[in-house]
């Protein structure tokens, strides 16, 4: 069997920089195997990033309720006293 017909290709798209959006193909066989070091540490930096972008959402999510309830204050406080300004 030829190397050819072995080789898995991958299309994946650029998702930043200035090719952001262009298709490319992807030798699956041209990445050189990680080391332990090398994949222990890229999990960590994952998992990190994983942690990383729930505290973001969750802190989205507060934000967002306090913005809500910062807007209820203010519709009752201009609400009660009518139009007065």
């Amino acid at each position: 069997m030829s190397q050819s017909a072995t080789e898995e290709r991958v299309e994946a798209v650029i998702i930043s920089g200035p090719r952001k959006g262009e298709f490319i193909n992807v030798n699956s066989q041209a990445e050189p195997e990680l080391s332990a070091e090398e994949e222990a540490m890229l999990n960590f930096v994952v998992q990190a990033a994983k942690r990383m972008s729930e505290s973001a959402k969750a802190l989205s999510n507060s934000v967002d309720l306090l913005l809500h309830e910062v807007c209820e204050v203010n519709k009752r406080l201009h609400g009660s006293t009518g139009s007065s300004q």
